[in-house]
């Protein structure tokens, strides 16, 4: 702790402060550090630790609910735009190249984005619990949740665990009813890899909108005469042939205050034909440009961060 607080002995290569998931958590932050050490600098690292490279590190990530949500958030953060690698495949050139190479210019990005937050407004009220039972919540000794299944539930948990700062606790978790699917769409544009990102407002956002995937939903609702209207992009992706799948594995969102929620993670690489025209509120960006908005805050959200870790694994 005491190499990320305060003037430390190592080199800080990241520091930005970032959002976490804004449909179930009101303006919620945490801050995402990287800290390099000398390399003769030895630390006295406990039996729950161990040195591993970036490539094994992301390699995991091929796998199933082995890097933690916080781990990725970190390792979406780390620059990477504008490395000499004299690469030629798009996605190499995507992610290590200049944002100059992109479809879009910085400035342009980052006024659409403005764009969608000022022409949004975003009204958070709190309100009494007891007020929602008219939208169909109910309440429990042991939990709160939808009558109709859907959305998720808040259970009450008493945890034990011997490696924590406190011992034993008492605590709500959020469970959600059922998986999600995060979802990128990707296609070379002039030799570079582009991923097709959409300013998404959610209800706990620190500013109207932030950058998301191409699919951020639960299928699961989007089903029936009660479920809401399906997404951009969905069928897309839920039809999409096991040969556009670059990277498909299932996530594990954060641990700490979430019961057993996880979420599949897949990119698509769609076909050169596909169209470039999007919605309005999409665009696409290189990797490298989305890297580089890291270095700021409440740009990517959290599930945006995952899928930047996740194209690491590409190459």
């Amino acid at each position: 702790l005491e190499l990320f607080m305060g003037a430390g002995r190592g080199r800080v290569l990241v520091d930005s402060v970032q959002s976490e998931q804004a449909d179930w958590f009101l303006a919620k932050r945490n801050r995402n550090m990287i800290v390099e050490l000398a390399a003769d600098d030895r630390l006295d690292i406990g039996e729950d630790f161990r040195w591993l490279t970036l490539g094994q590190i992301r390699r995991l990530l091929t796998r199933d609910n082995v890097v933690n949500m916080d781990a990725r958030s970190i390792l979406a953060c780390l620059p990477t735009a504008g490395a000499d690698t004299g690469a030629t495949s798009p996605v190499l050139r995507s992610i290590f190249g200049t944002p100059g190479e992109a479809r879009h210019g910085a400035a342009e990005i980052l006024t659409w984005l403005s764009g969608v937050r000022a022409l949004r407004e975003l009204v958070q009220n709190r309100v009494p619990l007891d007020s929602v039972q008219a939208d169909g919540w109910y309440r429990t000794p042991h939990e709160i949740a939808h009558e109709s299944g859907r959305h998720f539930r808040v259970m009450a948990a008493e945890v034990g665990a011997s490696s924590r700062e406190v011992t034993s606790w008492t605590q709500p978790l959020i469970e959600p009813q059922v998986p999600g699917l995060m979802a990128l769409l990707v296609k070379p544009v002039d030799g570079v890899l582009h991923a097709l990102v959409q300013a998404r407002v959610d209800v706990g956002h620190l500013n109207v909108a932030e950058l998301a995937p191409t699919v951020q939903c639960r299928p699961a609702e989007h089903t029936g005469p009660e479920g809401p209207p399906r997404p951009p992009y969905l069928d897309q992706v839920l039809s999409a042939p096991a040969g556009q799948l670059r990277h498909d594995s299932v996530q594990s969102e954060e641990g700490g205050r979430f019961f057993h929620a996880q979420n599949r993670y897949v990119i698509v690489e769609v076909p050169p034909d596909f169209p470039e025209d999007a919605p309005e509120d999409f665009a696409w960006l290189s990797l490298a440009q989305l890297t580089g908005l890291l270095a700021h805050g409440n740009y990517l959200n959290i599930e945006l961060r995952t899928l930047v870790a996740c194209a690491h694994t590409w190459y």
